[in-house]
């Protein structure tokens, strides 16, 4: 099964994810994120979330918001495959460890 995401969408889920810019993240790191929170929440929760976060924090947002458009720029990452599931399991261990993470900060 294949899903084909335009770079805004894929900007959308890597901004509402927990990686975060001073992580350094991979390309693959990247990938895994905005795979996994597309698959786990879908693209109108990660906009939703992208929401709330213009709204409560804007000059934060709009940083974190072209970082992400630069991460996910369509000259290099225009298709974006689901995997398997042993694969999606071993990238959710990934993404919860980084919520874990994120929601001790809050």
């Amino acid at each position: 099964m294949t899903t084909i995401l335009d770079h805004e969408a894929a900007a959308t889920a890597l901004f509402a994810s927990p990686v975060q810019v001073n992580d350094h993240p991979s390309r693959h790191q990247i990938r895994v994120a905005i795979r996994c929170y597309v698959r786990r929440f879908g693209t109108c929760e990660c906009v939703s979330r992208m929401a709330k976060e213009f709204g409560d924090h804007p000059e934060e947002a709009a940083a974190r918001m072209r970082w992400a458009t630069a991460c996910t720029c369509p000259s290099l990452r225009a298709r974006l495959t689901i995997w398997s599931y042993r694969q999606m399991r071993q990238a959710r261990n990934w993404v919860n460890r980084g919520l874990h993470r994120m929601n001790a900060r809050v």
